[in-house]
């Protein structure tokens, strides 16, 4: 079934790239239903989904399970600090210390802190 309907996709491609005025009438279900099997937008087809509930956030986003999503207000809301980082969306200085990974230093170049050294006490002044 699934090289069924990739070649059906392949048929849609061939119609939009050769004869891209008339795509509207020759789009068959067929080529909708396949879109939909593989959940492909094309410019002919548009799978519809259902917004779910950002479990760290509380806004709306694509789909569950998203390492990141752009928050209404033009911000991300981070779940996976590292694929976020390989995505580009956050530069490396901006990852919370807590959501560092091991090996996180070493792959984006920034400098380790040093450890904070304990205050000295100051010996109490002698009369």
């Amino acid at each position: 079934m699934e090289g069924h309907y990739r070649n059906l996709l392949e048929q849609a491609d061939t119609v939009e790239a050769s004869n891209p005025a008339g795509l509207k009438d020759a789009i068959r279900p067929e080529w909708h239903h396949a879109a939909n099997y593989f959940g492909e937008n094309r410019s002919w087809h548009t799978v519809q989904t259902k917004p779910v509930e950002c479990e760290l956030c509380g806004e709306k986003m694509k789909k569950a399970g998203l390492a990141f999503h752009k928050l209404e207000n033009g911000g991300m809301c981070v779940k996976n600090w590292k694929v976020a980082y390989e995505a580009g969306v956050v530069d490396a200085q901006r990852v919370p210390m807590n959501k560092r990974w091991e090996g996180f230093y070493e792959e984006t170049g920034v400098t380790k802190p040093s450890a904070p050294t304990a205050p000295v006490a100051k010996a109490p002044e002698q009369k």
